[in-house]
């Protein structure tokens, strides 16, 4: 009865450790991303809308209010920050959110965002999935003012 015990742990371990090592082969094993910043995720940039700061920064905030799972912590206005917490179902995990709205032109906006979070070793990808699924949320909000601009900030 002892070693089928045994050998059951064994296996369990043994499958445990392949899990890692498969999910770990396919999300990057790192805690922060970076739109624009984090060469891992080379697809996940900064939003341009051909819109004014000020209603980009109210879809912005909306946006973040709407997403499952999030808590917005902060938002500044006048600095273009909005900061939120987001937790994970499974894990209870959560991750860091800086939001930051940057005016670039009169009619023109730039949307930034990161996602960090500290609990575990590796993600699982869960930080660039906030950020796209955020992304789209605010894609929805602002529509076809989305603009694909690879320009520097002013």
């Amino acid at each position: 009865m002892l070693r089928k015990a045994l050998i059951a742990l064994v296996v369990i371990a043994g499958l445990m450790a392949t899990t890692i090592m498969v999910s770990a082969s396919i999300w990057p094993t790192i805690n922060r991303v970076e739109a624009g910043k984090t060469i891992e995720y080379p697809d996940i940039l900064p939003k341009t809308y051909q819109l004014g700061y000020d209603r980009v920064y109210d879809e912005t905030l909306a946006a973040a209010k709407e997403q499952p799972n999030w808590m917005v912590t902060m938002e500044d206005r006048a600095a273009g920050k909005v900061q939120a917490t987001a937790t994970m179902d499974l894990t209870g995990w959560t991750q860091q959110i800086d939001i930051t709205v940057k005016k670039r032109g009169r009619f023109v906006s730039r949307v930034y965002i990161s996602s960090e979070g500290s609990d575990a070793p590796g993600d699982l990808g869960q930080n660039a999935r906030n950020i796209t699924t955020y992304y789209e949320a605010l894609d929805r909000r602002l529509g076809a003012a989305s603009v694909d601009d690879k320009g520097e900030d002013k």
